[in-house]
């Protein structure tokens, strides 16, 4: 591991100790630990690595609504040479706010957040941030709806929107099994210009789509185990060129206390 990715992860975890260490001084908060082994780590319909990786984080979520996120994507093999293997190449921190609303309006939610990305492996002049707000419905208890904003001040300069739908299929079927769970969850993104042109495209519009299943099995109350299969690909060749990835999945263990 190289002396640039030492002192970004040091930093990543005295931050996220003096979080947690003020969250437990002043009120109680959920702190959420886990790993995820896929078989390639694809991000709004972009492949970054054809190969394995492993995407360990930490999450820290306060009764206020203020929630931190670390999360990390360590790859183990090459993407045909161009990354290290058994190197982080990004980390992820994420500072959001989960914005308070009337009692008579909870099926909807809305969250407010600051994302900032670091790339150990190619330098700190290739961090950027992105600021973002995220709309929830669930109508009914099996069904929810969300569309996200987001908008890179950084290097893009650009907006890019999510919209998505998941259902909860267990929460369909009487006496389903205690701990599990599993649901469909389906997107689209649309870019502006500036963002697809950070990844090779000549246009702004529908971006992504994607279609997935998962599934969870809560193993004890504070430690589950994940599974999941994803479906990915470009929705317009202008906005984004093929990928090389389209399918792919993977599994998890996290912890909570």
């Amino acid at each position: 591991m190289n002396n640039l990715t030492r002192r970004m992860l040091l930093g990543v975890v005295v931050a996220g100790a003096s979080l947690v260490s003020t969250t437990h001084a002043v009120q109680a908060a959920e702190v959420t630990a886990g790993v995820d082994l896929a078989s390639a780590y694809v991000w709004r319909g972009v492949t970054f690595n054809d190969d394995a990786v492993l995407q360990p984080y930490v999450d820290v979520a306060h009764d206020s609504g203020l929630s931190f996120n670390v999360w990390g994507n360590m790859d183990l093999g090459s993407f045909g040479g161009t990354l290290e293997e058994g190197e982080f190449s990004e980390v992820d921190l994420t500072v959001a706010y989960a914005i308070p609303l009337p009692d008579d309006a909870e099926m909807f939610s809305a969250s407010v957040g600051l994302i900032t990305y670091l790339f150990p492996q190619l330098g700190a002049d290739t961090t950027t941030h992105e600021v973002y707000l995220s709309l929830g419905l669930a109508p009914v208890d099996a069904v929810s709806f969300s569309g996200d904003v987001y908008y890179d001040f950084d290097e893009v300069n650009d907006f890019y929107f999510a919209l998505g739908a998941s259902l909860d299929l267990l929460a369909l079927v009487e006496d389903s099994p205690e701990g599990l769970g599993l649901g469909i969850s389906t997107g689209i993104g649309f870019a502006g210009d500036e963002f697809a042109a950070a990844y090779a495209g000549t246009d702004s519009g529908a971006f992504d789509w994607n279609i997935g299943i998962s599934a969870s099995y809560a193993v004890t109350e504070s430690v589950e185990a994940t599974a999941f299969l994803n479906y990915t690909d470009s929705a317009d060749k202008d906005v984004l060129p093929d990928q090389q990835v389209d399918i792919y999945g993977g599994v998890g263990v996290s912890y909570s206390f």
